[in-house]
């Protein structure tokens, strides 16, 4: 596992802004950038004082274009496009005095100019705070781990290696240097957090209902009662003919009264996904 020294998120939330970025200052100085932020990421802006799309950098030495809009609370995990003085330009880019920066999203951006996991994932990992999530993704039989830890190293590794969109709403965790991939989940609703993912993410094709494992992630595999005889109730065995058991834990699952609520509940979203 690759590791990153301490715990990323435990430094960001002791260590104030002007510790994370030093080169931006509260008090105003005579080198400053315009930023123009575009679409959904304004929804960044929150703390600024009208949530306005037109900001204002100050900064001293000579800071990366990258570093100066993370100071403003956009991480890189969201930004697909900038452009500076007109000229398209890389995150690594030093700003100069006086420089008019564009900032774009995902959704202003034509889709052949990035990675198709950021429009449409195979796999996720959620951290902790969002578990109700990755277990409803599960549910559709999308690919998604949850970090129950909450270790931003791990969540970061594993996102990384197996190629994972991480589902968060720390941003600090999306503003790690080495996170490739992330998406900041607006919502703080689970159902509603549901429907933003489906919405965000081109996921129709990867959708395989009751095919994952709800405790575990593992695939379900079909099985006959005599397998599983000891894991199912008495009564159930009198009238379900039909199980599935999780390939990794061994948990076993049936079509119970809870089957029908559930699938009312996809059958729901599905037809969203295709309104």
């Amino acid at each position: 596992m690759v590791s990153f020294g301490p715990n990323i998120g435990d430094i960001f939330r002791n260590y104030p802004l002007m510790s994370r970025f030093p080169f931006c200052y509260m008090a105003k100085t005579d080198k400053m950038i315009r930023i123009t932020v575009h679409g959904s990421l304004n929804d960044f802006l929150r703390d600024e004082p009208t949530g306005k799309s037109l900001l204002t950098a100050h900064f001293e030495l000579s800071p990366s274009v990258k570093d100066l809009i993370e100071s403003k609370g956009i991480p890189h995990t969201a930004i697909f496009k900038i452009v500076v003085n007109s000229v398209p330009e890389s995150p690594d880019y030093n700003v100069t005095p006086g420089d008019k920066v564009e900032v774009y999203p995902f959704e202003k951006v034509a889709s052949g100019n990035f990675d198709p996991i950021f429009s449409s994932p195979y796999a996720f990992i959620a951290d902790s705070h969002l578990a109700k999530l990755g277990r409803n993704l599960r549910l559709l039989g999308l690919d998604t781990l949850i970090n129950e830890d909450n270790d931003d190293r791990e969540t970061i590794s594993l996102s990384n290696s197996e190629k994972r969109m991480i589902l968060t709403r720390d941003l600090n965790l999306l503003q790690h240097g080495s996170t490739r991939y992330g998406y900041w989940v607006r919502s703080e609703d689970p159902n509603v957090q549901l429907e933003e993912i489906l919405s965000r993410f081109d996921l129709k094709t990867h959708l395989q209902p009751f095919s994952r494992c709800m405790s575990c992630n593992g695939t379900l595999e079909a099985t006959a009662l005599d397998e599983v005889r000891d894991q199912v109730p008495p009564k159930v065995k009198e009238w379900c003919d039909q199980f599935h058991r999780c390939s990794n834990c061994g948990k076993v699952y049936w079509k119970g009264s809870h089957y029908e609520k559930l699938k009312e509940k996809v059958d729901r979203l599905i037809e969203k996904m295709e309104k």
